[in-house]
């Protein structure tokens, strides 16, 4: 008994179809193949990139000597590797400072402050801190070279110190969910600071058990002592 044409015609059909299926399989397959090694020798690439970037960076701190790049040390570049990083929170921890993120507007490290007494050998180390490191700060699109502080309600807001690249105008900033939401003005950097550790600074710790980091004009501990 033959089949009607038309179910032969729809075997034919299947037929067809399967075949170019299993061959469809067969390419996707290769070049499946062909990405995973490709994936493989790019992690591998990467790796060796890292390792070059690495010895690079431990070759260029090693020429600084005593004095560090300090642009180059604050450079938000993600491509450099932990050694800048590190060094960069080694030299600013030396000035009683910090830095953690990056200014996405800027480029570079976000310098960051924070109080933990209120003696006045805390407040001048940071003043001294700040007055070194100004200067390799990038300033805004405001023109404003920026600081950021660290204090313990910076969950409903934002404290910057803020410095006019040009006339030198230092300010605090406030920010809430990244708007401005009030300036205030000062004569200069110490009255500022003097501002933000009483108003804004968490200082329970007594100030007797602090040591304070004496530190040199090229940001170099000299001696720590006690306050």
């Amino acid at each position: 008994m033959t089949q009607p044409a038309n179910k032969k015609g729809a075997a034919t059909q299947l037929e067809l179809l399967e075949a170019e299926l299993a061959a469809a399989r067969k390419v996707t397959a290769r070049y499946r193949a062909a990405v995973e090694k490709a994936e493989k020798r790019h992690e591998t690439a990467e790796d060796a990139l890292a390792v070059a970037q690495y010895r690079y960076d431990r070759a260029l701190v090693t020429s600084w000597g005593d004095t560090p790049d300090w642009l180059t040390l604050l450079d938000g570049d993600e491509s450099r590797s932990s050694v800048m990083y590190g060094l960069a929170c080694e030299r600013l921890e030396r000035l009683g400072l910090g830095t953690s993120m990056i200014n996405m507007e800027t480029g570079q490290r976000v310098v960051s402050l924070g109080f933990s007494t209120d003696s006045e050998a805390e407040l001048q180390q940071k003043l001294r801190g700040v007055q070194f490191i100004l200067p390799f700060v990038k300033a805004g699109s405001q023109g404003q070279r920026e600081i950021s502080i660290c204090q313990p309600q910076r969950d409903k807001f934002a404290l910057s110190l803020m410095v006019d690249a040009r006339t030198q105008a230092v300010s605090v900033l406030k920010r809430v969910y990244g708007r401005e939401k009030e300036r205030t003005n000062f004569p200069g950097l110490e009255a500022a600071l003097r501002y933000i550790r009483d108003i804004h600074s968490d200082t329970s710790i007594e100030a007797t058990t602090q040591g304070v980091i004496e530190v040199d004009s090229k940001g170099d501990r000299v001696t720590e002592r006690d306050n």
